[in-house]
């Protein structure tokens, strides 16, 4: 190649980054520029590998300047826009794709653009207007209705939601991710019957089974049948063996139905397969701790849930139980109190604040700590508990 050739140098960098020797195609872009600064080609593929190797802010200067020397380019008012976006400048970002859409206004993928840039900023009704619009110009794209259903999910439509996904049914039936999506809604409607329907359409599709089965667990699971949701779990999990959510939900629907040592069994596969995933490591370390036996190690997976996910009131009330079993009394109401703040009123918090208070002989604060846990929720145990108060201060 004549690397003085700048046809020689384009493909030469093309080459390059083919071969994913990124630097040395950056090179290549950099060299042709000293000569041919405004060539549009080499500025918009310099700026693709910019974004590659995630230095945005150079991106984001040769788009920039692209913008203000050709103002009526639908695309790189486009570009500018999505490269706003990926440095997080939302805003800018917005303003970049409004510009390429006022040129364009048929502008499909600007009008999408715009529409998730909006859904960021939790303004709907925005996002929503750019959805539709974005219908218009293409009323096949089940991508939108995907998106379409998704949002009036979020804005408490379940109804128009339902809708969407009904139409990406009626336009590609075997979407299989819109008979599940389809099936959850029904399961947030309690329309439990509709959403086995559309789960058992969903198998005769032969495609992502696992994940139908453990959609069909929580219908179950919903119906109040764990027998019924045990099984669908565990079918899922001999068409995929290693997800580690479906252990995780036949583990909890294990507990729940009092088969403990299976149920441990399930979750220390879960965490195996996935080592943080905080709802399995809390999980297990709650069920240690309540069942009073290793509370070493329930506390490790407990703390190592909180590390990863820091101020979640449900883990600290399972720290705050195992200082309880563990005897760190004062620890154990430090932290409690803590979870009640974090989670507010919860009944399982003020159970384990009035077991902590009792302890400690405040009892006041544990009558009314288990008085305020039946007011949120009927326990025989915590009446027991509170009954045995005055006896207990005679």
């Amino acid at each position: 190649l004549d690397r003085e050739d700048t046809k020689s140098r384009f493909l030469l960098a093309l080459v390059y980054t083919s071969q994913k020797q990124f630097d040395k195609a950056t090179k290549e872009y950099e060299e042709i520029l000293k000569t041919e600064p405004n060539d549009l080609a080499t500025l918009t593929s310099l700026a693709d590998l910019y974004i590659l190797g995630q230095d945005m802010e150079r991106a984001v200067k040769i788009y920039e300047n692209l913008a203000l020397e050709k103002n009526n380019s639908p695309v790189i008012h486009f570009n500018l826009g999505i490269v706003y976006a990926r440095a997080g400048r939302v805003s800018d970002a917005i303003k970049a794709l409004e510009k390429a859409v006022e040129l364009k206004p048929d502008y499909l993928e600007a009008h999408l653009g715009l529409a998730v840039l909006f859904e960021i900023q939790n303004k709907k009704d925005q996002a929503l207007m750019h959805y539709k619009r974005s219908l218009e110009l293409d009323p096949a794209n089940t991508r939108v209705y995907h998106q379409l259903g998704q949002l009036y999910f979020e804005m408490n439509e379940k109804e128009e939601s339902v809708k969407q996904y009904e139409k990406v049914i009626e336009i590609d039936p075997e979407d299989v991710n819109a008979h599940i999506q389809l099936s959850y809604i029904y399961i947030a409607m309690k329309k439990l019957d509709q959403a086995i329907a559309v789960l058992k359409k969903a198998l005769t599709l032969e495609k992502r089974q696992a994940d139908v089965h453990l959609a069909m667990a929580f219908c179950y699971s919903e119906k109040g049948d764990k027998d019924a949701a045990v099984e669908e779990y565990k079918k899922g999990i001999e068409i995929d063996p290693f997800n580690p959510k479906a252990y995780f939900y036949l583990g909890a629907a294990l507990e729940e139905m009092g088969h403990k040592e299976e149920s441990i069994i399930k979750l220390r596969r879960s965490i195996e397969l996935d080592p943080e995933d905080t709802e399995a490591l809390n999980y297990l370390g709650y069920i240690y701790a309540d069942d009073n036996r290793n509370l070493d190690e329930a506390e490790a997976l407990i703390k190592k849930a909180l590390e990863l996910n820091p101020g979640n009131g449900a883990y600290i009330d399972s720290l705050g139980w195992v200082y309880f079993k563990k005897g760190m009394l004062e620890d154990a109401r430090k932290e409690l109190e803590k979870a009640r703040e974090t989670i507010g009123e919860d009944p399982v918090v003020y159970d384990h604040l009035g077991d902590v208070y009792f302890k400690t002989g405040m009892l006041d604060k544990a009558k009314e700590a288990w008085t305020k846990s039946i007011g949120l929720k009927e326990d025989k145990k915590v009446k027991e508990k509170l009954n045995a108060i005055p006896k207990n201060l005679q």
